[in-house]
């Protein structure tokens, strides 16, 4: 599927320009889904209504990108922009920079603002107010879960002038273009971020098309049009969004979602429950999209901190006992496929390791033998010194896919004697559980546009603190895998940083901090009176900025 593109002059500077794998393409799918991200035949795309959008109930805590790194990219989006634009064949594009230099040791970038934005309070967008962004999510007491954490090699900014800033790294960093196309460094104005940063998370203030009207707590968020807005990522159309105002629902019943569009409810859905995919794909009255997330899998990720994970058998022999073969497409009726510890449409996944994760129940009962758990109990579960084999694995219940995935791995589980305890929790008190690491397994998965996120979710230098909230939930510690994936990041030969990432891979299979189960697809399904969906690539999620309704 193609979209129209706005010419421009090419950008200065701009030399550098990453390609995701071909996996990950927008697909345009049967019937009318290709028709509905197209002008009618009688006149251009219409400007008025409101577009009301049915989510996951991932509700954010905290609607600032910068702070919160759970579902905070997909409220925040519609009111922010990024200095970048990841397009649908994995280059980079100017947005609110207009291009940049980089220093032949990586270190140096100089980055080029773009003139005449403004945030939403009437703040003027300069390197000034970049650089204010960039000393903001590093400042310890902004406590930023994510942002910061991708920010470790920045060092300083130094404003040259309005439109000029050069950015100081420690270290050579290859992704950092990557990470700035990214919702996760989404502009805030400078001002709110002076005068009242205590205010950032319930009315963030950026430079988007939309502005945050009122967040309904545990339901909804609506977003009103930007009137001023003209500076649209490439491929879009100029001038402020065509619709009124956005409408953000949090509905974490696949089924309410499903029957809200249908019976016409709401214009659009986010994540469609995979057992409805096959039906919005072969529809003559909806339009579809989908896309595979790049990054780390959907993974059930292991507490290697303490017993009984902190043994490395018992964690092989949990990898050994799950059979990710039958029980991924089983759980998502046929439409996820099992994943290594990258996604395939991951830059620098390497589809070839040479070692396998293999379903191996015999030579998952070897490992537990020789790690002493020898006894049965009763029901079946493997005992050492009178203790069960058992590990506590809280749940956010409202995905049911994901919920049927957790409970199939549970059975396999129990086969070996494995005991899996599943705790359904709210979102938030799930969070919770996670930056206090009170668990033995938790599910989760990352979409990032880059393979950075080996160092992001499994180096030992993110593991929390009490200073720093860190997205390495395995808490895995291993001197091996931290010195490939710190070369791998600052490397300037692409072939070397592939070759780096793929002993990477292999070391995870071997260790085994995390059982990966399915490269997790972004989707999303609507009626064909709604045009120019399409998808926002550097953090995969539907773009609505585009959006006309066609009535």
């Amino acid at each position: 599927m193609t979209h129209p593109r706005r010419s421009s002059a090419p950008a200065r500077g701009l030399a550098v320009a990453a390609t995701l794998a071909p996996a990950l393409l927008l697909t345009a799918c049967a019937g009318g889904s290709a028709a509905s991200n197209e002008t009618t035949q009688d006149g251009a795309p219409k400007s008025g209504g409101a577009l009301t959008v049915a989510t996951n109930g991932q509700e954010p805590a905290c609607l600032n990108p910068l702070i919160d790194a759970t579902a905070g990219v997909i409220t925040s989006r519609p009111y922010s922009d990024s200095l970048f634009w990841q397009t649908e064949d994995g280059t980079f594009e100017p947005w609110l920079a207009t291009g940049y230099e980089v220093s032949d040791d990586g270190t140096v970038y100089t980055l080029h603002i773009r003139d005449g934005v403004t945030f939403t309070d009437g703040t003027p967008l300069d390197a000034g107010a970049v650089k204010m962004n960039f000393d903001y999510i590093v400042d310890p007491a902004t406590k930023s879960q994510l942002s910061a954490a991708y920010f470790k090699p920045y060092q300083e900014s130094v404003v040259l002038d309005e439109d000029t800033l050069e950015v100081h790294l420690k270290q050579p960093y290859n992704s950092f273009i990557n990470i700035l196309a990214q919702s996760y460094f989404a502009l805030l104005s400078p001002k709110q971020l002076t005068e009242a940063p205590e205010t950032t998370c319930d009315a963030p203030i950026g430079s988007g098309p939309f502005v945050v009207d009122k967040w309904n707590k545990g339901q909804s968020i609506q977003y009103v049009r930007n009137e001023s807005y003209s500076w649209g990522p490439p491929g879009t159309h100029e001038g402020a969004a065509y619709v009124d105002g956005l409408h953000l629902l949090f509905t974490g019943e696949d089924s309410v979602r499903y029957n809200a569009l249908q019976s016409g409810e709401v214009d659009a859905v986010d994540f469609v429950p995979p057992e409805n995919v096959t039906e919005f794909e072969q529809s003559d009255n909806f339009g579809f999209i989908r896309a595979i997330r790049p990054g780390t899998p959907y993974a059930l990720h292991i507490n290697t901190s303490r017993a009984p994970f902190d043994d490395k058998r018992v964690r092989q022999a949990l990898l050994h006992t799950i059979n990710r073969e039958e029980i991924v497409p089983a759980a998502s009726f046929g439409q996820w496929k099992p994943s290594n510890f990258l996604t395939p449409s991951t830059p620098d996944y390497a589809e070839d390791l040479d070692v396998e994760l293999t379903y191996d129940p015999d030579r998952a009962a070897e490992l537990l033998d020789e790690a002493g758990w020898t006894g049965r109990d009763s029901e079946g579960y493997r005992t050492k010194d009178g203790e069960r084999l058992t590990a506590a694995l809280p749940l956010d219940g409202t995905n049911a896919a994901r919920k049927r995935l957790t409970e199939l791995a549970q059975a396999q589980a129990k086969e070996a004697g494995i005991e899996i305890k599943i705790e359904l929790l709210p979102w938030q008190q799930l969070s919770e559980r996670q930056w206090t690491g009170d668990y033995d397994l938790l599910g989760g998965l990352w979409s990032s546009n880059t393979a950075d996120m080996l160092w992001l979710r499994w180096s030992s230098a993110n593991i929390s603190t009490p200073e720093v909230l860190g997205q390495n939930v395995s808490q895995f510690a291993n001197a091996e895998f931290d010195a490939l994936v710190e070369q791998a990041r600052e490397s300037t030969d692409p072939a070397e940083r592939t070759e780096l990432y793929r002993d990477a891979q292999a070391l995870l299979v071997e260790e085994a901090p995390s059982v990966p189960l399915y490269g997790d697809p972004r989707t999303a399904a609507f009626p064909n009176d709604v045009k120019g969906v399409i998808f926002d690539y550097a953090y995969l999620q539907p773009y609505w900025f585009d959006v006309w309704l066609d009535r």
